[in-house]
């Protein structure tokens, strides 16, 4: 189980036998040791590769674990650039960056309905119609939650022309032309 706040893994053990019990393991090939009296033990490890090798208790007993785990989790993060109108498709484009576990799931609002994206890509940008937003929160894949609260309106208008007249200037030589 990872745990957000600290940025580690907690593994709970469980014992039968006779105390004090010894777990050998090594973290990133390093040889260590956890002893314990109690018949259930959690320990929290921070990120590496870890092989549970034995437990052994009072009497000399051994039971093989051969457990291998790597942790390489990431505390979770979200950055959002400033919206910038996209001509090209009408609509609001917003670039996120993230940190943490992919994938990601921004959950907000938008024109009051709850809505949700969600992405692999810790780079990621999104092309968002007009409306009210209130972008909320964003999960990651270890159920780690960080808080956004950044509300954005947008109210952007297509571009647009047209030639509504245009006469020939005899004085000139050319063509007078009034845009809309």
């Amino acid at each position: 189980l990872y745990l957000c706040d600290s940025n580690k893994t907690q593994i709970d053990f469980s014992f039968q036998g006779n105390p004090p019990f010894s777990i050998a393991y090594t973290k990133d090939l390093v040889p260590l040791t956890i002893n314990t009296n109690a018949t259930t033990q959690t320990e929290y490890f921070t990120n590496g590769n870890y092989q549970f090798s034995t437990v052994t208790d009072a009497t000399g007993c051994v039971i093989n674990l051969n457990q291998s785990h790597q942790f390489n989790f990431d505390t979770i993060d979200i950055s959002l650039n400033t919206p910038a109108y996209n001509c090209d498709s009408n609509k609001t484009e917003i670039h996120f960056n993230f940190q943490g576990n992919a994938p990601w799931t921004i959950y907000y609002l938008y024109n009051g309905v709850n809505s949700q994206l969600t992405t692999s890509q810790s780079s990621y940008t999104e092309l968002f119609p007009n409306g009210n937003y209130l972008f909320a929160t964003v999960k990651d894949a270890t159920n780690c939650y960080k808080q956004i609260n950044q509300a954005f309106s947008f109210n952007y208008l297509p571009i647009s022309a047209s030639i509504i007249q245009q006469t020939y200037d005899c004085d000139s030589n050319k063509y007078k032309v009034s845009i809309h």
